[in-house]
């Protein structure tokens, strides 16, 4: 799991190819996109971002940054919303954005605590599962039930411990 910098163009309507060019020749001379998907750049070094959005600023492009997390190449278990939050680009990485999801682990306070049934409590809200570089089983879920997460850990002597913003 990687965190990176993504910037949410809203590129006009009825501009001349030149237009659209003078803004990619722009943003190469800043940065190297990371990756892209549609009107998503993603950057990878945060120090570019600034000269980016200020380029689009320039030639009035409305843009909004989006946290990202680039998941892992393999041990990904999507959950039945996963279509809904996966940001998938030609380049094969998929992304969620963090300002829709957030990410959390459990972690057991005591010896009676049941991670398990935990987990099968909030299956059905569970946007993707994976193995962290940590070693810990992460889990995402919309931004907007995190409550609901902690109160179930509790419920089962567990601690929902949640990926910092």
């Amino acid at each position: 799991m990687r965190r990176l910098h993504g910037i949410e163009m809203r590129l006009p309507e009825g501009k001349l190819p030149g237009y659209y060019a003078q803004i990619v020749k722009g943003i190469a001379e800043r940065t190297v996109l990371f990756d892209r998907r549609k009107e998503l750049l993603v950057l990878d070094d945060p120090a570019s971002v600034p000269g980016v959005t200020d380029l689009l600023a320039h030639y009035r492009v409305p843009a909004d940054p989006v946290p990202l997390l680039l998941l892992p190449a393999a041990g990904v278990r999507p959950g039945p919303d996963y279509a809904d939050y996966a940001i998938e680009t030609s380049e094969g990485r998929v992304y969620l954005d963090l300002g829709q999801a957030a990410l959390f682990r459990l972690a057991r306070q005591g010896p009676a605590a049941e991670p398990a049934p935990a987990l099968l409590q909030l299956d059905e809200h569970l946007i993707v599962s994976m193995a962290g570089d940590d070693g810990d089983e992460w889990h995402a879920l919309p931004r907007p039930l995190t409550e609901l997460a902690d109160r179930v850990a509790r419920i089962y002597g567990c601690e929902a411990v949640w990926l910092a913003d």
